[in-house]
């Protein structure tokens, strides 16, 4: 997979550039995208131009949805993964 800008990549399957979606960014960051995401979490890497890291898991929730943080390339705002392109959008705008 090559990894470029905005957490996007090249996909053969589709033929096209398309946005990572939480499969794509676990196997970034060298996790099983089959798998639950580690209990301690990850330590903050690049993938692309994202800075991206998984928070610990808070015992006795089902968090999994708000533990993979990014930080916006382009103002810096810390924001979960999956609002990331939504973010853009606005922040492009500005």
């Amino acid at each position: 997979m090559e990894v470029r800008n905005n957490l996007r990549f090249y996909s053969f399957v589709r033929g096209c550039e398309t946005r990572m979606d939480h499969l794509d960014l676990y196997a970034a960051l060298g996790l099983d995208p089959k798998r639950h995401l580690p209990d301690e979490g990850k330590l903050p890497q690049y993938v692309g131009n994202v800075l991206v890291w998984v928070v610990p898991r808070v015992k006795g929730t089902n968090q999994d949805a708000k533990r993979v943080w990014c930080k916006c390339p382009q103002c810096g705002r810390e924001l979960t993964a999956g609002k990331l392109f939504q973010h853009l959008k606005y922040c492009e705008a500005v």
